[in-house]
């Protein structure tokens, strides 16, 4: 709890903070379902919540509305810290249920929350911890038989992003056990009524949020690459000083050994559980690694077994501790050099731009100054919504470009550029935060 609460500066300029949470905001605030801020199309993500996401920006948005009352990075991440405990809970009932004791189900809630895979799912605005919630309830109702709401809570999930679909892979993997199966036989025309009941609720739902653009769900397919573009691939092989190889090492020594000592004859289910989640990760063809953790706990439950199989559960915990404890430090080493983009910043920016009728156009962390006090445009990704607005005057938020650049190349940036090319700049002020420069300009079109 201690790393949780005090290590939140290590990554100041995610963007996908602020485009997930201008989602939610333009959703449960304005009524608003396409992506505003950064002009994206469903081709290039989630686009707003046009196809999906309405069950995530409604809970998000009914939290702070009603109990957070900011709309401050700091609240978006406490309600994933939140969603991730809850997840973890849930887990516990699931090993329980899978036969495995209450003390070590325990020490699978702590490896949880201690993984650092799962850490940094947790502090992000990103909707991954709330499909792993939903994720892990519908397996939990499935392993108890309740196939109804299995489906129920599936669906928000998928409703949540296509990701979600990873659920519906989970659980037929427990459908494929003989007790499953036998229940399902024996009760087929019962189970039949209520999965068909349960499936016109979901299809219902899906399209009272939905209609208005289900013309676009074409793009989904045409954007995905199937076993061209594999999240799964790039979570180990493409991480910063491959420091997610071990754990790859691991797992695959974990499945070795499953498989060699013959374990999957009398628990089966976790090798279908195994299977489930790599074929899925092989068919989604977006190669975004923050999906990784919907199938860490698989993966970690895999390796879990195998330790408390071959009495090694120390060396467990021993190896866990000593892989994180130096990530973590390093993750602290680079938060103390890093500025405070929190409330400082954000008052301090507030303090500095003027307080006219003009549009803001910025960078990532900017956006939280302005999220529910005008209108903010992204200058990164995409065609931004600022060019498709038509906008005459505007005020232009410029970092210093040099540590700007450390996150991310110009490629990723080159709207930037597209605003000098088609609009004269006029540099008002140079204000320094942290000792950086921050050039405020006023921008006007040229024709």
């Amino acid at each position: 709890m201690v790393i949780y609460v005090t290590l939140h500066n290590y990554n100041p300029y995610r963007v996908d903070d602020t485009w997930f949470a201008s989602f939610i905001y333009n959703d449960y605030v304005k009524n608003i379902q396409v992506d505003t801020v950064f002009g994206g199309e469903v081709t290039h993500g989630m686009g707003g919540t046009q196809l999906f996401g309405k069950f995530y920006t409604l809970t998000y948005g009914s939290i702070i509305d009603l109990f957070l009352g900011d709309w401050t990075k700091a609240n978006f991440y406490t309600i994933t810290i939140g969603l991730l405990i809850l997840t973890s809970f849930i887990w516990y009932f699931i090993l329980l249920k899978l036969g495995i004791s209450k003390i070590y189900a325990i020490y699978y809630v702590l490896l949880i929350l201690y993984s650092y895979t799962f850490f940094v799912a947790a502090h992000s605005v990103r909707p991954e911890i709330f499909i792993l919630f939903w994720t892990s309830l519908s397996l939990l109702a499935t392993l108890f038989k309740k196939y109804t709401l299995s489906i129920l809570f599936a669906f928000i999930a998928i409703e949540t992003h296509p990701i979600g679909s990873i659920s519906l892979f989970i659980n037929l993997a427990v459908l494929l056990e003989k007790n499953y199966q036998e229940d399902i036989i024996k009760n087929w025309q019962r189970i039949l009524l209520k999965v068909t009941l349960a499936l016109l609720i979901s299809l219902s739902v899906y399209l009272y949020f939905h209609y208005d653009y289900l013309y676009k769900i074409t793009a989904i397919k045409a954007a995905s690459q199937p076993f061209l573009d594999v999240f799964i691939y790039k979570y180990y092989f493409l991480s910063t000083y491959y420091r997610t190889f071990p754990e790859l090492v691991l797992i695959l020594i974990s499945v070795y050994f499953y498989i060699s000592k013959g374990l999957y004859k009398t628990n089966s289910i976790l090798l279908h559980l195994f299977i489930a989640v790599i074929i899925f990760s092989l068919l989604i063809g977006r190669g975004n690694v923050a999906y990784a953790v919907l199938l860490y706990p698989i993966f970690w439950l895999l390796i879990f077994s195998l330790f408390i199989h071959i009495n090694q559960f120390s060396l467990l915990i021993a190896l866990t501790i000593v892989f994180y404890l130096p990530q973590y430090a390093f993750l602290y080493y680079r938060s103390f050099h890093y500025a405070d983009y929190g409330k400082s910043y954000r008052s301090f920016l507030l303090a500095n731009v003027p307080q006219d009728n003009l549009p803001v156009v910025g960078f990532p962390n900017d956006y939280w100054s302005f999220i529910d006090k005008r209108d903010f445009y992204h200058v990164c990704y995409f065609n931004p919504a600022f060019f498709q607005q038509n906008i005459r005057m505007a005020w232009l938020i410029e970092p210093d470009l040099v540590e700007f650049d450390r996150f991310f190349k110009h490629d990723e940036c080159d709207n930037l550029q597209n605003i000098t090319a088609n609009y004269s700049k006029q540099l008002v002020k140079t204000i320094y935060y942290a000792n950086k420069p921050i050039k405020l300009y006023k921008i006007t079109r040229k024709f």
